[in-house]
């Protein structure tokens, strides 16, 4: 994915976190205002701390933040390299199933990973809003120019704030926006 924006994320206060986000293709227009691109950033900021090895969070948190990727992006569904649906001990199933019968305009794309082939399935932005609406709790627009935003968002628990133990500074491609949102 291609990154639109810097993100900068204050050291938490309580349960609260101050972020902004600043274009990297100038001028834009206005940001994102909705309360999902805060969770957005909260995972996007999880990641970037557990690819360094300083996952801060609980393994239970942890495991949220990966549901959270998968109710975002989509579940990937495991298949052999003719698309027929895989059982969960990763045989083929018995009567073979194809992907595409089963999941039809659900599926999004196909690949591969670490040699195993996979159908990727389309996101589900009604439950995203319903997580969203669980987890941030409050959400107020500090200020929203045409090439950055500043924030503050508060969550449900502070343990949804436990990775951002200091000032984090990444790159984003998440936008607020939500895929399949029609």
């Amino acid at each position: 994915m291609t990154d639109i924006f810097t993100v900068l994320i204050q050291p938490p206060q309580g349960d609260s976190f101050c972020w902004s986000v600043d274009s990297l293709a100038g001028d834009i227009g206005r940001v994102n205002e909705s309360p999902a691109f805060a969770l957005q950033i909260l995972m996007d900021a999880w990641r970037e701390e557990a690819r360094t090895g300083r996952d801060l969070v609980s393994p239970e948190t942890a495991a949220e933040f990966e549901a959270l990727f998968e109710i975002f992006l989509g579940p990937e569904v495991p298949t052999d390299p003719d698309g027929f649906l895989l059982a969960e001990d990763g045989s083929v199933s018995e009567p073979r199933i194809s992907a595409k019968e089963c999941y039809g305009d659900r599926i999004v794309g196909r690949g591969m990973s670490r040699g195993r082939h996979y159908v990727s399935l389309k996101g589900d932005a009604a439950a995203f809003k319903r997580r969203t609406a669980a987890i941030i709790t409050d959400h107020k627009v500090l200020d929203n120019g045409p090439e950055s935003a500043f924030f503050e968002s508060t969550v449900a628990d502070a343990r949804y704030l436990a990775h951002l133990a200091g000032s984090v500074y990444f790159r984003t491609a998440f936008t607020g926006h939500l895929p399949y949102d029609y």
